[in-house]
């Protein structure tokens, strides 16, 4: 017989703490979360100026860093059941700014159906839905 403390895992005290969490205070904080995001080029924006950051006349390091998640926005509404345009604006619009006033962006970009098809895999193996 094997011993149901072979397989226990040592956790930290964060992942005890995310488990033990209610489903109520995780969607809480996911929609807590979702309403900072778009503060924060606002917050940024008014210490730095926004256009130095965002939607100046060359890639800055803010656009080069944020701007891959826009093709994953399709798989975040998708699956987090929220408007990433209604809840994050300003994000979007210069997302979409960024993509449609630069080639080099919107080539490397990957296709946003592409990213969710990759994510359903993973998703559909450990039967998440």
């Amino acid at each position: 017989m094997v011993d149901a403390n072979h397989f226990r895992m040592d956790a930290n005290h964060d992942d005890i703490r995310y488990w033990e969490e209610g489903v109520d205070e995780q969607r809480k904080r996911a929609t807590e979360s979702k309403s900072r995001v778009d503060r924060v080029p606002e917050i940024v924006g008014s210490r730095v100026g926004w256009e130095t950051l965002f939607w100046g006349e060359n890639l800055g390091f803010v656009d080069v860093a944020l701007v891959p998640f826009y093709a994953w926005c399709y798989t975040y509404e998708t699956f987090g059941k929220f408007s990433v345009e209604r809840d994050c604006p300003k994000l979007m619009a210069w997302a979409k700014w960024s993509v449609e006033n630069n080639e080099s962006v919107s080539k490397s970009l990957p296709d946003p159906q592409k990213v969710y098809k990759y994510v359903l895999v993973p998703r559909k193996k450990f039967r998440v839905d």
